[in-house]
């Protein structure tokens, strides 16, 4: 199994930086960056800081939906939504697709999608008022890929 942990600055209880150093020394195996109201800039400053803070102690590096970004700096995971895979996977090593249902994992997968991540299986503070949609959709999607 492996531990992702993905971004939020807002509800972080400490900077983000000093958070990630504690994940990563934690022994995650991923930290996604989703920050999805920076603005080019600091998006670009931000994974900077997290790729040099992951690559220090092996954790991969991932930047969620920002292709540009992540072709410039050569991040080689890229984690996508799946509503932006109509016209084409981007250039990465690695990409990541986020879907909601048995049938966009599916379409995820012929597309050429390393990983899905189905969400949310349980509920979330960062979605509130969105239903659960439980272990039943997620254990067939995993049975099937």
């Amino acid at each position: 199994m492996d531990i992702i942990a993905v971004t939020d600055r807002k509800n972080c209880a400490r900077p983000l930086a000093e958070q990630a150093k504690l994940i990563c020394s934690a022994g995650a195996d991923m930290i996604v960056m989703r920050e999805k109201d920076l603005s080019r800039t600091e998006s670009l400053r931000m994974a900077a800081e997290l790729m040099g803070i992951c690559a220090g102690s092996g954790t991969e590096f991932c930047i969620d939906g920002m292709p540009e970004i992540a072709s410039e700096m050569g991040i080689e995971t890229l984690w996508m939504p799946f509503g932006r895979i109509g016209s084409g996977m981007p250039d990465a090593r690695k990409i990541i697709v986020s879907v909601h249902s048995f049938a966009e994992g599916k379409e995820a997968a012929a597309a050429g999608a390393d990983a899905v991540v189905y969400g949310n299986v349980f509920e979330t503070r960062c979605k509130p008022g969105k239903p659960a949609m439980g272990l039943e959709t997620v254990s067939l999607l995993a049975s099937e890929l």
